[in-house]
């Protein structure tokens, strides 16, 4: 198989959904990354006008499962994309060494879910999609607990905390305070003696 042939499901013939399956992995992929997700989650914390991990999953499904489509390829290629995103946000709740991410993630998972379950499909296709995800989710939520792993804090850098300046992360640096030293243009001559 050629390096520039896209995979596919349907044998020997052209997948038509494996191009818009990888461009939507590839698009929400980039955006639920482990460590992106965690800086989203400490971000609104410090900053609440910052968009959370939560808006932008509900931003993201929004755009996946509310999406309007004119065809059945379109309506094809909008499942495709709420396959990649559940299987993402899954991801989220499972791999993220950030609880509150992992929180989150089971947390819209829950929704998603129970809004599927509730949700009237236009299609035969549709609801095939959506019994499937939300069933595919129940499993996910409830399965067997893995041992429980002690994820340990950080370790604290060496060295004591002497002179620290305090917790104030957010406030100005503190050279932005410090009183400008006076330059001595006399630098060049040589000092009498």
């Amino acid at each position: 198989m050629h390096r520039e042939l896209f995979p596919r499901t349907t044998g020997d013939t052209f997948d038509p959904l494996s191009p818009a399956t990888i461009a939507a992995d590839v698009t929400i992929g980039f955006v639920l990354q482990l460590d992106r997700a965690a800086r989203m989650v400490a971000q609104h914390a410090v900053n609440p006008a910052a968009p959370g991990l939560e808006n932008v999953i509900d931003r993201l499904t929004a755009a996946t499962f509310d999406a309007p489509t004119a065809t059945g390829y379109e309506a094809a290629v909008r499942r495709a994309e709420e396959r990649v995103l559940v299987d993402r946000v899954m991801w989220l709740a499972t791999a993220s060494p950030n609880g509150e991410v992992r929180a989150i993630a089971s947390l819209k998972l829950s929704k998603l879910a129970a809004r599927l379950k509730a949700a009237v499909a236009k299609t035969e296709a549709d609801t095939a999609q959506r019994t499937l995800i939300a069933a595919d989710i129940k499993r996910f939520l409830e399965r067997p607990a893995e041992a429980a792993k002690m994820i340990p804090a950080a370790d604290a850098p060496p060295g004591a905390p002497i002179g620290d300046p305090g917790e104030d992360w957010l406030a100005p640096p503190p050279w932005s305070s410090r009183t400008p030293v006076p330059f001595d243009w006399n630098f060049w001559e040589e000092p009498e003696m």
